[in-house]
Order: C-alpha cells, then sequence, then structure tokens
C-alpha cells in the first residue's frame, strides 16, 4: 500500500464527521462489525476505518460472505483475509448459495443476495458481541435505491432512501460518492475485488447504474443533487408524521373521529391502525388503504380481509377493525387452471395462467411444470398430518414444521389455501412450490399461480 496521508482525504474527514456529528455510535469503546466484500466502497470504509480507530477508541472485525456465484469467489476470500491481516483486523467468513436462495424464494439474486448478507452480519454481530454493523452504501446508492423505489411504487417513506442508521447497522459512508470511494483506494493502493456479477444484466440496480444513471445525468446534470434534497426533505416530513401520528394514536376516539380529518390523515391513521396489527414487516397496500378510505367518504360497505385474518370494514360511514379468529372451517375448492378462483376463507383471489416457461423468475408468482400435476387440482387449508417437499430441498417435511420455522402468524396458518393435486401439496404460497413441480429445461407448458389479497 501507498504511504499517502490519509489525513487529507475528503472521504476520511467527511466519515469521522458523520460517525462523531451523526453520533453513530452508543460509546467510545464500541465494536463495529464491518461488512466487507473487497469491492472498493467496503475497502475505502474498512481502511478509513483503521484510520481513525486510533483517535476515537472503537474496536473492528470485519465479516466477509462468499455467495458461491462465481468461479472465483475463493480467490476474493483469501485476498479479503490477507487485506485484513494487513491492516491487524480479525476477519469471520461464511458462505451462502444465494442461486439456491433465489430459486428457492423466488427472488431475484441480489434480493436474496441482500437476504443471505444480513442474516450473516447479525448472526455474526450477536455472536461477537458486536454494537454496530457498519455496511459501505455510499451517495450513489442513495441514488440508485431512490429510482428503484420511484420505479416500484412507493410513498414519501420509500423517497427517503437509505436511513443513515436502521437498529444497529449504520452506513457512515452514505454521504461519500463511490468516485470518492475509488479515488480513496486508488491513492493509497488498497486491493480491490472486482465483482462481476455487477455486470449481470438481469440486475435492476446495475441496469439504472449504467443506463439510466448516465441519461438522467445528461439530461439534468444537477438532478443527482436534486434527488437527494428531495430525500432530505423526505426525512424530515416523515419524522413529523411519525410524532404526529404518534399523538393521534393515543386518542381513543380516533376511529369515530376520522371521517372528519384531512385525506393525508386518513391514509396514515389507518395504514398506521391496520399495521399494528399485521406481521412484522407487512404493511396494507396503497389498494387497501385507497378503496377503505374511498368507502368511508362515499359511505358503501366494505370489508377487507387481510392475509393473516384481520378484517377492516366500513359501514354507515364508520370504519371498525376487527381482531382476526384461529378458528376456520375446512374448506377446499376446485381449481381450474387458466381461470381466478374466489376464496372466501383466505380473503384473497388465486390467480392462475397457462403460459411457456418464463425466462426469469420474479415478483410474487409461482411456476408450476403442468405435466407435473396428477389429477385434479384443488385449493384448500391445511390438514392434520400434511407433508411438503419444498423445492430443492428433496425430502419432504411437516407442514406444520414449515410454518413453525418461518414463523407463521397463526391465524394465516389455519387460512392459507394451499395447491395441491391427488398426490399432495404443489404449493405453499408465501414460501415455495414442491421440487416435483419445478420448471426444467423439458418442461413445455407452465401453471404461473400467484394470489390477489383484495376483495
Amino acid at each position: 500500500m501507498k504511504s499517502n496521508s490519509s489525513a487529507e482525504s475528503p472521504l476520511l474527514k467527511q466519515l469521522s464527521e458523520t460517525l462523531q456529528g451523526r453520533q453513530l455510535l452508543p460509546r467510545a469503546d464500541s465494536l463495529i462489525l464491518v461488512a466487507y466484500s473487497g469491492g472498493a466502497d467496503s475497502t475505502a470504509l474498512l481502511h478509513a476505518l483503521t484510520q481513525l480507530q486510533s483517535r476515537m477508541g472503537f474496536r473492528l472485525y470485519a465479516a466477509h460472505l462468499n455467495h458461491l456465484l462465481r468461479p472465483n469467489a475463493h480467490a476474493d476470500v483469501t485476498a479479503c483475509q490477507a487485506f485484513c491481516e494487513s491492516l491487524g483486523v480479525p476477519m469471520v467468513v461464511g458462505e451462502a448459495d444465494v442461486a439456491a436462495l433465489a430459486r428457492e424464494k423466488r427472488l431475484s439474486i441480489e434480493e436474496a443476495g441482500r437476504e443471505a448478507r444480513y442474516a450473516f452480519f447479525r448472526t455474526q454481530a450477536a455472536q461477537l458481541g458486536a454494537d454496530r454493523i457498519a455496511t459501505a452504501h455510499t451517495r450513489d446508492d442513495q441514488i440508485e435505491t431512490m429510482l428503484i423505489n420511484l420505479m416500484r411504487g412507493t410513498g414519501t417513506r420509500g423517497l427517503r432512501g437509505i436511513p443513515l442508521q436502521r437498529d444497529d447497522i449504520i452506513r457512515p459512508l452514505l454521504f461519500v460518492s463511490r468516485a470518492q470511494t475509488h479515488a480513496y483506494c486508488e491513492a493509497h493502493g488498497l486491493p480491490v475485488q472486482f465483482d462481476s456479477t455487477n455486470l449481470d444484466p438481469r440486475q435492476l440496480r446495475g441496469r439504472i447504474r449504467r443506463e439510466l444513471m448516465p441519461l438522467l445525468q445528461d439530461l439534468s446534470p444537477g438532478f443527482a443533487e436534486s434527488l437527494l434534497r428531495l430525500g432530505d426533505l423526505m426525512e424530515t416530513e416523515e419524522d413529523w408524521w411519525e410524532a404526529r401520528l404518534e399523538t393521534m394514536l393515543s386518542n381513543k376516539h380516533l376511529l369515530s373521529q376520522l371521517p372528519s380529518l384531512h385525506r393525508a390523515e386518513q391514509r396514515r391513521v389507518v395504514r398506521a391502525l391496520i399495521q399494528q396489527h399485521l406481521p412484522p414487516g407487512e404493511s396494507p397496500s396503497f389498494e387497501a388503504v385507497e378503496r377503505l378510505l374511498d368507502a368511508l367518504v362515499s359511505g358503501e360497505s366494505l370489508h377487507w380481509h387481510f392475509p393473516n385474518g384481520f378484517i377492516a370494514e366500513v359501514k354507515a360511514g364508520q370504519l371498525s377493525l376487527q381482531m382476526p379468529t384461529t378458528k376456520v372451517s375446512r374448506y377446499t375448492y376446485e381449481v381450474q387452471p387458466g381461470a381466478s378462483l374466489w376464496i372466501q376463507e383466505a380473503g384473497c383471489y388465486l390467480h392462475s395462467r397457462v403460459e411457456p416457461p418464463p425466462e426469469s423468475f420474479s415478483g410474487e408468482a409461482v411456476w408450476i411444470d403442468k405435466q407435473a400435476i396428477q389429477g385434479a387440482l384443488t385449493a384448500r387449508n391445511r390438514r392434520p398430518g400434511d407433508r411438503f417437499e419444498p423445492l430443492n430441498l428433496h425430502h419432504s417435511k411437516r407442514l406444520s414444521d414449515i410454518f413453525t420455522d418461518r414463523k407463521w402468524d397463526r391465524v394465516w396458518r389455519e387460512r392459507c389455501p394451499l395447491l395441491s393435486d391427488e398426490t399432495g401439496l404443489l404449493w405453499v404460497p408465501g414460501y415455495t412450490i414442491a421440487h416435483r413441480a419445478r420448471v426444467t429445461l423439458t418442461t413445455k407448458r407452465c401453471l404461473k399461480l400467484w394470489l390477489e389479497r383484495v376483495e
């Protein structure tokens, strides 16, 4: 490594200001687990933190997850270990078959990789007693995330982009550009590992980085700064709304006063009230909130069933929220391939479509080989003794064990519509398909399936 003075680095100055000015560390001797991939961003972060370590008093540990996606991935691990050794920073290494995870959960490689990384980092942080997990997200990552959220559909929360801190995860390079991390690595002669999967044309973030960003920059040279300012504004707006909602939700007469509130307040209140009764990480859809509010204004009656059995009802201009019950009768419906089916007990439609094998798997839909279906196709809820052979597992498991492992809500366990044929279960919505129904190179026709949780 070159011996340039790191004290002159704008990146180092910004990192120090962010750590101290935003109070990202709970105490002086905090243990920081650095998410280290070997790329320029994480390499710059790890090296820069070692330059601040003696002055600020924190301790460092690095964590590297091998995604098993590239032939030279193991060589990258060796290079990362050597770099950490040269810095005197201990490193822990893990492996995750991200491609298999993506297939199993019907996620993109990018989504599956993110899920695997955070699970690994949190596990290691717990074992090491780390106070914070530091990731190397940059200003450019922030802009890309905001654009992705816009493209997929978002409200003001999504326009905030990546938070500087969420729970124990900090992103101290969020005000640093990707160009600065590359310049820092070059100035200090730091070894950088190149990840060829970043060039995968199927990854949305990569396409935004290579295609959309240059175009927007050409059309409006100041668009990046404008977008980041918007993010800052939304952050402030959301902080205000959170405080406002806390006050509003403490009012025990809030539901009866709902019709007199401004539409913006109604949206926030209804979303917050419903979210309190949904499983962690789930939110009511925009459509659900809007349909309920439209019914409230028009005076029509409406029942809206949520996946966990929770029901929001509008009647005579009033909104009521009904806690779910676990008592659900057994149900079985015949499924006609290519048709849609309303399942009252689950509060959702089961849609199906016959089509050729897709080029890629994405979204919440699943595809099964139509030839794998044996006899009549049905949608039913669970039965005692149900077993299921998940995709790529090669042996069956008790359905009850799967529900327990995945921490499913008890109400949804009873209501969830399971796709079955005369041989057994083919699809557990929200989990995966049966291994015997997987799409292969010999598959000619598929049955595409997805749930629409609306009424």
